[in-house]
């Protein structure tokens, strides 16, 4: 008899990422253990948090991630401002904070790094039982590269730093000296990772649900589809958008979405 594992696989999605934190706060509620976490991009900080701090630990790190913190913008420009137009002025923040800070269009990829060290700890991850792993493009081949925990070199920071590699960062050279890019928006989301693990359960959170090109591979071709659940956010806020504001409905919706998923799939 196969042995149960649960694997869990998260998109990408910028600021929209704290709906996979509200998720784990579902699974937590629900007695849901599992083995394997994989993340794309924003999902890559939440999977790598999520292998040992409980939801209400990764919420409270989550908060650090500020429209000032990841792109350098003055949130009180657009504090007023709600749908299009924010995502519009978010967009062009982001463009002339670049152009102030680099000559070269760039933002200093060393400010992120520091976060991302500040709020994480990587030790912990690779010391926690449950298994980790990142997607991200190798440049300047282009290859994408899906890397479990037992074949990160060093820490596994790194990689999460590798997995959310904005093309609007400063270029450098990280893992085994070569140069990484996030191209979750532009890609086939690999969830055909969790199939090479043999999970007998696999947990999809889909937050970017309204690109429904992303998940092109027939699902049926990798999993049973009763061994599989999907939790899609259906709502469309702006992936630069890191207020607390949204961050909390962000959080809220897929504590609420993902319940009513679950509770319907354990019954």
């Amino acid at each position: 008899m196969n042995e149960e594992k649960t694997g869990i696989f998260l998109t990408g999605g910028g600021g929209i990422g704290s709906f996979h934190i509200g998720f784990f706060k579902a699974l937590e509620e629900c007695g849901i253990n599992y083995d394997y976490v994989f993340g794309c991009s924003a999902g890559s900080i939440v999977a790598g948090a999520s292998t040992y701090l409980s939801s209400d630990e990764m919420f409270e790190r989550w908060k650090e991630l500020t429209l000032e913190a990841v792109l350098k913008i003055d949130s009180n420009k657009i504090k007023d401002l709600k749908g299009a137009r924010k995502t519009l002025q978010l967009y062009k923040e982001c463009f002339e904070s670049c152009m102030r800070k680099d000559p070269n269009l760039m933002i200093d990829i060393n400010d992120i790094r520091t976060l991302l060290y500040t709020l994480l700890d990587g030790e912990k991850i690779r010391e926690s039982n449950i298994d980790f792993g990142i997607s991200t493009t190798l440049l300047p081949s282009m290859k994408m590269m899906n890397i479990w925990k037992e074949d990160m070199i060093g820490n596994p920071l790194e990689y999460i730093l590798a997995s959310l590699y904005l093309p609007i960062f400063s270029r450098q050279k990280i893992i085994d000296d070569r140069s990484y890019i996030d191209l979750c928006r532009f890609r086939r989301y690999p969830i055909e990772v969790l199939k090479d693990k043999n999970c007998t359960r696999n947990i999809i959170v889909n937050i970017e649900a309204n690109n429904p090109k992303k998940l092109t591979v027939p699902i049926s071709k990798l999993f049973d589809e009763k061994s599989t659940i999907f939790i899609n956010y259906d709502n469309k806020p702006s992936i630069l958008d890191f207020s607390s504001e949204q961050a909390s409905e962000n959080y809220k919706n897929g504590y609420e979405t993902s319940m009513k998923v679950l509770e319907k799939k354990l019954r």
